[in-house]
């Protein structure tokens, strides 16, 4: 994650992160009234597909865009309270994966930059878009339900399912429209941005050490409710079960 340290140093980058985070958060703050989906803990979120398309433009300017954006919609939307630094982190993984991953895929990878101009960078795109939100889903319900705030089956769902499907439908026109005049203007990630050089090598393996610790982690953490184990919050009894798979998941991240 040094890119995500050294980014601090160029003005524009931390102006960008201003902005997409006062974006960020204009845009969920009327839907934390409107369409709530666990009263005081999430709600369906159009704006999030901001992270993941800002991502692929802004690099790690999205990431810290994201969680700060997010930590304001709580604090200006009502729903601020002991689980917002998990939120806060889940939603900075939601706007750094994407950018790490994308051309990190091996032979999935379309090679190209993500104009959204052709089937393959779109099929690049939802992989991408799914990683995204299902490290963000996993961290942040992991978080809450070992508070004892919200059951991790309930909340994994509804932040994955959700902002993947708006992220995966609304993604790839945004980037067709955006990308090549944010690249016209030279303000993409890979043009200014201190760190900003492409990976000298293909990476991955930490993709899917990614999904590994992603896929085992949802698979644990709702097994453990299907399983019988209660519709409460499991509290420490889950979150030492799942603790590996976060680990494996959040090293993945930091090591692309």
């Amino acid at each position: 994650m040094k890119d995500a340290i050294l980014m601090w140093r160029d003005t524009k980058m931390v102006v960008l992160t201003a902005l997409i985070g006062a974006t960020y958060a204009a845009v969920l703050i009327p839907f934390k009234v409107v369409v709530p989906l666990i009263p005081g803990f999430t709600e369906f979120r159009p704006g999030s597909v901001i992270p993941v398309v800002f991502s692929l433009m802004f690099g790690p300017a999205a990431a810290w865009g994201a969680g700060m954006g997010n930590l304001i919609g709580d604090m200006l939307g009502g729903t601020f309270g002991p689980g917002s630094g998990f939120g806060f982190v889940g939603n900075f993984l939601y706007g750094y994966v994407p950018y790490k991953v994308w051309g990190q895929m091996g032979i999935f990878s379309s090679g190209k930059e993500p104009m959204m101009r052709s089937s393959r960078q779109i099929g690049e795109y939802v992989v991408v878009a799914g990683l995204a939100s299902g490290t963000c889903a996993i961290f942040i319900a992991w978080g809450l339900d070992m508070m004892g705030l919200v059951p991790f089956n309930a909340l994994s769902n509804l932040i994955f399912v959700p902002n993947f499907l708006v992220g995966a439908i609304l993604g790839p026109p945004l980037l067709a429209a955006l990308y090549p005049r944010v690249k016209r203007w030279g303000l993409l990630y890979s043009d200014m941005g201190p760190g900003s050089g492409a990976a000298a090598r293909r990476r991955w393996p930490l993709v899917v050490l990614l999904l590994v610790g992603m896929g085992s982690g949802y698979w644990i953490g709702n097994a453990f409710y299907f399983g019988g184990s209660g519709a409460v919050a499991g509290g420490m009894a889950l979150a030492l079960r799942l603790s590996p798979s976060v680990a494996t998941m959040v090293l993945a991240a930091a090591l692309l």
